[in-house]
């Protein structure tokens, strides 16, 4: 028998229901290895399916894996919000797009203590430029979860667009940039997020006063994957890093609306932002950005500094059409960053 027949065979038998809507099937599950054996047969399949999840815990790692084109939404009952808790082994939820166009819908779900070597600690998408996706999250809260490149908490990276609503992003840390969240798409839409209390805190340089951590801003990324940046430091120089303690967008269109970034933080020498590090074009609408901090430096200027909000622009090389409206900014150190450069996309 085959291996996707016996994942098919698994669902079969593991799901509390199973039945069929007019575009595909729908799995009703209600523990960790049915909505793992769901997610396989989903990828394999293709089709336009559902998984609804009928429980209060998802203790676990899961990993879904797009092998053929389709639609897959993830949801729970009104007023639920299941938890995966990843119990600081792996990813919480890893998709891979890679291989096919999606459309990937997710909504009431809580995802904590996810940890990855690469990007997105708590949720991963990683996607396929050639295979145009689209993502849609909503009422999404990620937690306490750590990624060791992008994006601690939601990493979405290579996506034709994504639309990000009512949720949260909170005690994330990553160590290149991204501490909250990290996207790459060629449009995002983000409203209504609380992104609070992430950090970008990289690992120490031994070569630079001993054990400082040290960061360069976001524009100033070279690596494209682990390997280039083994490369890249092989010549005596830090591997960049640093970058939106908060929010991280790498090149495309973005619109940040009706949302708090507050109280993240970027604790290393010589760059990034503490709040927003942006390569792309940026629109801000009724939004608070606030008590956003670094701890060190910037381009030379001392974080206690009274005046440092001053000495380095709030925008700094903005891509045409970038804009801040109708938005409260009070308090930050290192506010916001925009680079008038075309970045490295990161690889997995």
């Amino acid at each position: 028998m085959t291996t996707l027949l016996i994942r098919k065979l698994l669902v079969l038998i593991a799901t509390l229901s199973l039945s069929a809507n007019a575009w595909g099937l729908v799995f009703e599950v209600t523990n960790a290895e049915e909505f793992q054996a769901a997610l396989a047969a989903t990828g394999d399949s293709g089709s336009d399916n559902t998984i609804m999840l009928r429980g209060n815990s998802f203790d676990g790692n899961f990993r879904f894996n797009a092998k053929n084109s389709g639609n897959l939404e993830i949801l729970s009952d009104p007023g639920e919000a299941p938890l995966i808790d990843a119990d600081n082994q792996a990813y919480g939820l890893f998709i891979d797009l890679r291989e096919a166009s999606y459309t990937i819908k997710i909504s009431n779900l809580r995802i904590t203590r996810g940890i990855s070597r690469l990007d997105g600690g708590g949720l991963f998408i990683a996607a396929n430029k050639d295979f145009p996706s689209q993502v849609i999250l909503k009422d999404i809260s990620i937690t306490n979860s750590a990624a060791d490149y992008f994006g601690g908490g939601l990493a979405a990276h290579g996506l034709h667009s994504i639309q990000i609503e009512e949720s949260a992003f909170e005690g994330n840390t990553a160590k290149r940039g991204g501490g909250g969240v990290s996207i790459e798409s060629k449009t995002a839409t983000l409203s209504d997020l609380r992104i609070n209390e992430n950090e970008v805190r990289p690992s120490p340089f031994p070569g630079f006063n001993g054990t400082l951590p040290y960061c360069y801003p976001i524009s100033a990324f070279q690596g494209a994957s682990p390997e280039a940046d083994k490369v890249n430091g092989s010549n005596g120089n830090p591997s960049p890093q640093g970058g939106g303690g908060g929010l991280l967008l790498w090149e495309g269109k973005y619109q940040l609306k009706d949302s708090e970034i507050t109280s993240n933080n970027i604790r290393c020498f010589g760059g990034g932002a503490a709040a927003i590090a942006a390569l792309g074009e940026l629109s801000i609408l009724r939004s608070t950005i606030a008590n956003n901090q670094g701890s060190y430096s910037l381009g030379g200027f001392s974080a206690s500094e009274q005046d440092v909000h001053r000495t380095i622009p709030l925008i700094d090389a903005a891509r045409a059409g970038s804009s801040i409206r109708e938005s409260v900014i009070t308090n930050n150190k290192f506010q916001l960053s925009f680079a008038n450069l075309t970045p490295i996309r990161r690889t997995i």
